[in-house]
């Protein structure tokens, strides 16, 4: 073959070559089509080829960096109660799988988040049941695309990472919320309790992935931090103590039972996250809550609320509560932020209702009843009005390590009787707005626990004596208790009972020092002018002020209210600015007699903090 030819045959070749590498590309081209939002097609034109996922994680140059992360090639373990708790939730994501030839598949997901295209090696349908919950990383794992280890890696948790779970799918594969999008997760390395702090060694070589990995900071991402939750604990940001509701505090048109009721609340200290304790304490059968709503309250006086900020609250994942007779319980976690003193309103949907209700008989601020399902609205009228709460019991959040709750407790006086509704005027709500003024009281909250009428061994509501423990210790977050009690006992006694008070407050003190809380005490105010006062009845009283204030008592310290509230012509009676003008009952504090106790108890706690 001359020159020539070889030359004009090279030519031919190359333009060969040219053709079937165009016809190669515009193959390649069709298989990366972008397929709609609601339908991925995923076709695999070699059985046999690795995905690309699995290249990105199993190659030499990776494995250093992800030898301790887990991933599940099988399904894992899920247990019942989790599967359960996913299958309550009230919608229900559907994915199909559709029949294709061997070597293509198509899985249609009905959902309106964005889908992207995965090519894990084989077929791969499931099914996703939504869920709200918030759990833990038991173990460095790795984040997936889908719920198989085939899927895209997206990046990893570490141990101990919380993370917000919206779905379980078929496979045991949790889906999470995940650096703005969503991830899976396989089931067994997740857990509702935060695994315990381990001490590990320092990896030998930085991470390696596809893309750098940032830990977010806490301005950077609030969803993805546990920081917080290593340093923190659950404290009352408001709370009440609770009685049964007489037949004046019980609402019968409309009633309570299948009907709305809106309640308003003041809390004391401010929060990211919250949980709400409801009772049904005294009732005898089962409560049923259809739905309880929370939001920021609109106007004082007033059933409007922010619907804009209002959230479901749920128990084990459910909207739908029911608190067995003689129970009550405690809401799941719920993000919801709010301020200190900021005003709060929990609206509920009720079911059936006990014929005993569990209430807060005073609470001094106006609660709306009305017919029918109004939880996310603001269509009250002619709406019933009260001024009890139902079954709201307590408001809890998250507060520092360090922080703390000032418990105060009492009778009628610490309930603020004879105040106007919705005036906030009790001792402790104006304790709560001087804390909230002076940077000393930062990390304290305020819990009020008085019941007009309770006594040390009787009276309305269950016996003081017999609900400390209730309303005192197991307050989440106790640390002071501020206690003024004793003026009803006095006050019916038909013979000297102050040794009889006296070694039942030793009882109190006996019981907050052996669980590490300050008791302090509140001497006993005059009522010269009332039924109560009588020359025996003020002998009693003043055995009790001086057992207060001796410095053998075992208080952790007093403040001298009876004395400070006194008269100063006669110091067996109020002075007349300090006593009720409403009630005129000179037993019962005035708006400003309450606004002067709180002040007197928030200069006291100057001192005992320090």
């Amino acid at each position: 073959m001359n020159k020539k030819n070889i030359i004009s045959f090279l030519c031919c070749a190359a333009m060969i070559l040219t053709v079937f590498s165009g016809c190669a590309d515009k193959k390649s081209d069709s298989s990366l089509q972008k397929p709609s939002d609601t339908e991925i097609t995923t076709v695999i034109d070699n059985e046999d080829e690795k995905p690309a996922d699995t290249t990105s994680d199993d190659t030499d140059e990776d494995v250093t960096a992800d030898a301790a992360v887990s991933d599940d090639v099988t399904a894992p373990e899920v247990t019942e109660a989790q599967i359960t708790t996913a299958l309550t939730a009230s919608a229900k994501t559907t994915v199909e799988e559709t029949s294709a030839a061997s070597t293509q598949a198509t899985v249609t997901v009905t959902t309106a988040e964005p889908v992207t295209t995965v090519q894990p090696e084989t077929t791969i349908s499931y099914s996703l049941t939504p869920m709200s919950e918030i759990m833990y990383a038991k173990d460095d794992v790795n984040v997936r695309e889908g719920p198989d280890s085939a899927y895209t890696r997206l990046g990893h948790l570490d141990r101990g990472d919380r993370v917000n779970v919206t779905g379980l799918s078929d496979s045991g594969w949790y889906q999470i919320d995940f650096k703005g999008g969503k991830g899976f997760v396989s089931g067994k390395y997740l857990s509702k309790d935060k695994p315990a702090e381990v001490t590990t060694a320092a990896a030998a070589e930085p991470k390696v992935d596809d893309k750098p990995e940032t830990k977010p900071s806490k301005e950077d991402n609030k969803d993805s931090m546990d920081v917080k939750t290593e340093k923190t604990k659950w404290i009352a940001a408001w709370s009440t103590a609770m009685l049964t509701a007489g037949d004046n505090e019980t609402p019968k048109n409309p009633s309570l039972s299948q009907n709305t009721v809106r309640q308003h609340i003041r809390v004391s200290y401010g929060g990211e996250k919250l949980k709400l304790v409801l009772s049904n304490e005294y009732g005898k059968s089962d409560l049923v809550i259809e739905s309880i709503m929370i939001s920021k309250h609109g106007k004082v006086s007033k059933p409007d609320t922010d619907l804009g900020t209002q959230k479901s609250l749920t128990y084990n994942g459910k909207k739908k509560i029911t608190i067995p007779a003689g129970k009550k319980i405690t809401t799941d976690e719920l993000d919801f932020e709010f301020s200190a003193l900021e005003d709060l309103t929990i609206t509920m949907k009720l079911g059936s209702v006990p014929s005993v209700i569990t209430s807060h008989t005073a609470s001094r601020c106006t609660t709306w009843v009305i017919k029918g399902n109004h939880v996310s609205d603001n269509s009250y009228s002619g709406a019933g009005e009260m001024t009890s709460w139902y079954f709201i019991n307590e408001l809890q959040t998250l507060a520092e390590e360090d922080a703390g709750v000032i418990v105060c407790i009492g009778d009628s006086i610490t309930d603020g009787a004879s105040i106007n509704a919705n005036t906030f005027a009790r001792y402790s709500d104006n304790l709560m707005r001087l804390a909230r003024k002076d940077s000393s009281f930062d990390k304290l909250a305020v819990a009020a626990k008085g019941i007009g009428g309770n006594a040390v061994f009787g009276g309305l509501g269950t016996a003081f004596k017999d609900r400390f423990d209730r309303d005192v210790l197991q307050v989440p977050g106790v640390k002071y208790c501020v206690m003024m009690i004793g003026i009803n006992d006095i006050g019916y006694a038909q013979s000297d009972v102050s040794s009889s008070i006296i070694e039942q407050y030793k009882i109190f003190i006996d019981k907050c020092h052996k669980n590490g809380i300050k008791i302090y005490a509140l001497t006993i105010t005059p009522c010269k002018g009332n039924g109560y006062y009588s020359e025996l009845h003020e002998s009693i009283r003043q055995k009790v002020n001086k057992f207060i204030k001796s410095k053998d008592s075992g208080f952790d310290g007093y403040i001298d209210t009876a004395s400070a509230l006194a008269s100063k012509n006669d110091a067996e009676k109020l002075d007349s600015l300090y006593a009720s003008n409403t009630w005129n009952d000179s037993l019962h504090l005035s708006a400003s007699g309450y606004n002067q106790m709180g002040k007197l108890v928030y200069e006291a706690f100057k001192e005992f903090i320090k």
